[in-house]
């Protein structure tokens, strides 16, 4: 599943890296290129289906939190992944990475 998400990963490590986690279009991906690995992630989010977005968002945020390790960033990191299919415009509109469910489409 994640190697579906590979844009995604790298989106949501680079945000992390930078500690970029802002929630709106404008500020999220910061840079031309934080935002060509946004539209590169939304085109993934696109490819897989409806049901299994959530959960390869929940892997990434698995394997990169294991590279955190523990504190702020951490909750940051499942922020972003949660508003990920918000942003790109796909259902289910927002994962709850840290419960395992998904969102409501808002």
């Amino acid at each position: 599943m994640i190697d579906d998400l590979r844009s995604c990963e790298d989106f949501l490590s680079q945000q992390a890296r930078q500690g970029r986690f802002g929630f709106s279009s404008r500020r999220f991906g910061g840079s031309r290129f934080g935002s060509r690995r946004l539209q590169d992630c939304c085109e993934e989010l696109r490819q897989v289906e409806d049901h299994c977005r959530c959960q390869g968002l929940r892997e990434i945020v698995r394997d990169q939190q294991q590279l955190i390790g523990f504190g702020g960033e951490r909750e940051e990191l499942e922020r972003a992944a949660e508003d990920l299919p918000q942003m790109c415009g796909v259902g289910p509109g927002r994962c709850d990475i840290r419960r395992g469910g998904y969102g409501r489409w808002e």
